[in-house]
């Protein structure tokens, strides 16, 4: 658990400090003061895939050279991590030892949800796969690898069918085969095993690239055992069908298929206004109301803090950032329970929102109120 928070010259904040931290807190204020700031803070110290810049260098304080957060634990494994960004890079301490983002990211496990995630299954599937990569990343350290140097021969291979290079194809398309294997099948048992760990009341569904691949990615209680049963015929399907497409691929100069082109979605039932679940699954993506959606994302992200907490054996975090819009009375108090079962961390603007109202109700609740003496 987080005990204290201090924040160094980090974006409007000179000089922040959050000490005794209960297993709740809420960051509320006007706009601009700094309240998702803090969030982003604990986000990125963790390793967490969330970004809101384009450049590392945008969250240090305009005028400094550098930033710094600092956050400190008890009954863990480790007591303290400080994130520093510096000359336009991060980097990661844990107990003073400089260690890579995978390592802040096995120790600091969480769910972040932010206000754009309102449209994960209705907009483009490039954030639904980063989800994906971002939690497989905590549970499975071989997939970070996987990941990256897929992305590396993958942009070689475009290179060569740009360069019409054709006898590199073969070599990539080997390697490509390799890492898309570990991706496709980690996909899938990711999915499967989000949808049969906790009652989403739905369905997460997988559209992997190529579609015709799925009977081979056959689902196992862990990620290994799919990779130990099914990896031969997976990668052989990849090669032969990368191997098929090249003339097309040529012409287009990049790759037509592969886990760059996956997609899934969610399917779910919900309570209508007499507060029983309709009778057909609604595929959130093409037919839910913002509201669906929203408490949608919530389940899945849930669904992934309990596979978390499973695999790492400590409870991560949920960081919440103004959540409470768009749900309804019941759907807030449903956030307001599950907030209860890990350390949490929430912006609101409205303290008035019915599921605030309940939060500082329970004695682990803390409200900070910003600004607070972050200058």
């Amino acid at each position: 658990m987080i005990t204290s928070l201090s924040l160094e010259q980090y974006r409007n904040m000179t000089s922040f400090e959050l000490s005794n931290i209960s297993p709740i807190t809420i960051f509320t204020g006007p706009n601009g003061v700094g309240k998702t700031n803090s969030l982003e803070a604990i986000a990125l110290a963790g390793g967490s895939q969330w970004r809101r810049y384009r450049k590392i260098s945008e969250v240090v304080q305009w005028g400094q050279s550098y930033a710094g957060v600092e956050l400190h634990f008890s009954n863990r494994s480790i007591n303290e991590i400080r994130f520093v960004v510096k000359s336009n890079k991060a980097h990661y301490l844990v107990d003073k030892q400089t260690v890579r983002a995978q390592r802040v990211q096995h120790e600091l496990a969480m769910m972040v949800f932010t206000p754009s995630m309102v449209m994960l299954f209705s907009g483009e599937p490039e954030p639904r796969r980063q989800f994906l990569d971002s939690l497989l990343q905590s549970l499975y350290p071989e997939y970070a690898e996987a990941l990256s140097q897929y992305k590396k021969v993958l942009k070689m291979r475009n290179a060569a069918l740009k360069q019409k290079a054709l006898s590199q194809l073969p070599l990539w398309e080997d390697q490509l085969a390799t890492h898309a294997t570990v991706i496709l099948l980690s996909r899938q048992w990711l999915l499967r095993t989000l949808t049969d760990i906790v009652d989403l009341n739905g369905t997460c569904y997988y559209t992997p690239s190529p579609q015709k691949i799925a009977p081979l990615l056959e689902y196992r209680p862990q990620v290994r055992e799919m990779l130990h049963n099914s990896a031969g015929k997976v990668r052989e399907y990849l090669r032969d069908k990368w191997a098929t497409l090249r003339d097309k691929e040529l012409i287009v100069g990049f790759s037509l298929m592969g886990p760059q082109r996956d997609d899934w979605g969610f399917r779910g039932f919900f309570s209508n206004s007499s507060s029983q679940l309709s009778e057909n699954e609604i595929d959130v993506g093409m037919f839910g109301s913002r509201g669906q959606e929203r408490l949608s994302v919530i389940k899945v992200q849930l669904a992934g803090l309990s596979l978390l907490e499973e695999y790492h054996n400590y409870g991560p975090l949920w960081l919440l950032d103004d959540v409470f819009a768009e749900l309804d009375s019941t759907h807030q108090q449903y956030v307001v329970d599950a907030c209860q079962k890990y350390q949490t961390f929430i912006t609101s603007t409205n303290k008035e929102y019915p599921g605030i109202r309940n939060l500082l109700s329970l004695d682990i609740t803390n409200l900070v109120e910003l600004p607070m003496n972050t200058a």
